[in-house]
């Protein structure tokens, strides 16, 4: 046999190159994760997951994707971003501000992002090994970011990737600030066997095989761990080359010994444990967990982000050069279903174009072209309050307008013989809600997609545009059976992300993905918040519109109120005459048959086994496609006998 290539036999498993990555369920659902958090308004994110699990990769493959129509940064944990947080920031988005003072530095990245909020979207920081950061610097970037005055406020997000102690400390330091975090969970057995046959393929390697019980048992031992499977796995293809052989056997994985005793911070033993059970095993990594609500202070309609805790502020500014000194937490911004407008995502051409523009102003650089795409979208206005209105009144006055129209009299006063009602008054017009917000959800879908996981990717584009878009594509995805979309509808629910808090609508979803999203699993294991007390306010219409010309697809959210257990939606003609209901409806999106003169749609909070009770939205149009977005024609249209 000829002599093995030792090139080949390094790459197989110690190659950090694009093509050796393989995408494991978890690996692909972090980067799902990930993606969805630099899309979407959401300030705070933190990434964690042990050494050697593959964050890097996860990140890179995000950054990737993303970073051609966004800003996007990594500032890697060092030095710089410890003395000079805002020069290491400047750097990762391209710039180069060069020497100078912090103070300096900090008014020049303000200035640059500042003067950049009306041609992009909110830019993201990422900071890799994070957890190495005291909570002074930690601190420190979140006070630059802006993270306590909101989002209409914040020059960046943040996305914090680190060991899972991280997400431990910030839980008790720092629990009042905003954002999901999440952990990259350790390979199953498929993925393993997936995991080792990818990178010996990759690297060209045909001599030396494993056996699929050989597979199972490297899983075994390494509980699907990547760096632990690079380290075993080398050593195993290294021992088989060794003794000539061509197939990797059970046996050979129980008794390799490992040359090192510690792989990225996994403590392994020398000896890996025999079949009896005998001898030492493999510590047991970080239990799967997601954890997105942190403790947070979940946002309600008074009351924003907290500040940090005082204890963890930098006593004597002198003594510690990373606290330089920022902006005081502004008073209470409204919550993620009431922000502004926001504009559309446009290319940006250059990463170093953003801070560029204050460069120039403080005469760092000289001038330069202006970054903006010209020819990209114009801006679509977001929701701006709650949808709709009062709600209209209840189904009983709709169903006594309905008799004194159908007998064609009204009531008698004295000896006043009966006038026709059609005659004496016509019956109020149906109170009808602000589509403008609805029309701005549809343009943003552009030609609604027809295949559930084309919903789940729209869901994730859309995210940053408009959050209540990505909540309807969500729902349509998960009406569907798509797992994920359910997952992240729930955590969007948990966290009140562009739409209300609701937990109960975030359970659901989350049971509806249990099966097949563990993290979804995980939270279900969370004992659920206090319920809000009180009456549920009049639920929100998100969305409707005909699937095939016989189906609706209509989607709402509940209010700001206490969540409700149940909606009803009824149907109506252009008059507001309820013709049909559906009752017990316990998600927020129903795909139904549209009833025979059907136009109008309203969603109930459903007081149980009573579908006429309980607080109630305006009439929707059925098929808001076919406005022509002015409202004033719908309307017409609507009323028209």
């Amino acid at each position: 046999m000829s002599d093995p290539d030792p090139v080949l036999t390094v790459d197989a498993f110690q190659s950090t190159s694009p093509e050796y990555d393989y995408w494991s369920a978890v690996h692909a659902l972090a980067v799902d994760r990930l993606t969805f958090a630099i899309n979407s308004g959401i300030l705070l994110t933190v990434f964690t997951g042990a050494e050697g699990a593959g964050k890097s990769t996860v990140v890179r493959k995000v950054m990737s994707d993303a970073q051609s129509a966004r800003l996007l940064g990594i500032c890697p944990y060092g030095p710089r971003i410890k003395v000079d947080p805002c020069r290491a920031i400047l750097e990762a988005f391209g710039a180069d501000p060069g020497p100078g003072e912090k103070d300096l530095h900090r008014r020049i990245l303000e200035q640059s992002l500042e003067a950049a909020k009306q041609d992009i979207d909110l830019p993201t920081v990422i900071v890799e090994d994070a957890h190495n950061l005291k909570d002074a610097h930690l601190f420190a970037l979140f006070d630059i970011a802006r993270l306590n005055e909101g989002p209409e406020k914040a020059l960046f997000k943040i996305v914090l990737v680190g060991l899972p102690d991280l997400l431990t400390r910030l839980d008790q330091t720092s629990a009042a600030l905003l954002g999901p975090s999440f952990n990259l969970d350790a390979m199953a057995d498929k993925d393993t066997a997936g995991y080792v046959r990818h990178r010996l393929t990759v690297a060209g390697v045909n001599d030396v095989g494993f056996q699929d019980e050989a597979l199972k048992a490297v899983h075994d031992r390494t509980q699907g761990h990547p760096q632990a499977i690079n380290l075993l796995c080398q050593m195993l293809l290294n021992e088989a080359r060794s003794l000539g052989q061509t197939q990797i056997k059970p046996p050979m994985v129980e008794r390799c010994k490992l040359s090192t005793t510690k792989a990225l911070g996994l403590k392994l033993d020398v000896q890996a444990p025999v079949a009896t059970g005998e001898g030492g095993d493999l510590p047991d990594l970080p239990p799967p967990s997601f954890k997105s609500n942190r403790k947070v202070q979940m946002p309600d309609s008074t009351a924003g982000p907290a500040a940090p805790p005082a204890s963890a502020a930098v006593k004597n500014p002198d003594e510690d050069p990373f606290a330089a000194p920022g902006p005081k937490p502004s008073p209470a911004t409204p919550p993620a279903s009431k922000r502004g407008k926001r504009s559309r995502p446009r290319l940006f051409a250059g990463l170093a174009g953003v801070a560029g523009l204050a460069l120039v102003a403080y005469g760092v650089i000289g001038p330069a072209r202006d970054a903006r795409d010209t020819g990209g979208a114009s801006d679509t206005a977001m929701l701006a309050g709650q949808m709709g209105g009062e709600p209209a009144s209840g189904t009983e006055m709709v169903a006594e307008t309905q008799e004194d129209v159908a007998a064609g009299t009204s009531k008698e006063s004295g000896d006043e013989p009966a006038v026709p009602k059609a005659v004496a008054a016509a019956p109020p017009p149906p109170r009808l809600a602000d589509t403008s917000a609805a029309l701005a959800v549809l343009d943003s879908f552009g030609a609604p997609p027809e295949e559930v996981d084309d919903w789940y990717r729209l869901a994730l584009t859309v995210a940053d545009k408009n959050p209540q878009a990505a909540v309807v594509a969500f729902a349509l995805a998960a009406s569907s059976g798509h797992a994920r979309a359910a997952y992240f509808l729930g955590q969007i629910y948990e966290l009140g992300e562009g739409v209300p808090v609701d937990h109960v609508l975030a359970r659901r979803y989350y049971e509806q993905a249990a099966g097949q999203v563990e993290a979804a699993a995980d939270r279900l294991t969370v004992p659920p918040p206090d319920r809000v007390q009180g009456a549920p306010t009049a639920p929100l219409p998100l969305l409707s519109f005909l699937v095939d010309g016989q189906t609706a697809a209509l989607v709402w959210t509940s209010g700001a109120g206490a969540d409700p257990a149940l909606y009803a939606i009824e149907f109506a003609d252009r008059q507001g005459r309820v013709v049909a209901a559906k009752e017990g409806v316990e998600s927020s999106v129903l795909r139904h048959p549209v009833p025979a003169g059907a136009a109008l749609w309203r969603v109930r909070a459903q007081v149980v086994d009573d579908v006429s009770a309980g607080a109630v939205s305006d009439w929707f149009p059925i098929d808001l496609a076919a406005s022509d977005g002015s409202g004033d024609a719908t309307k017409a249209a609507l009323n028209a006998p």
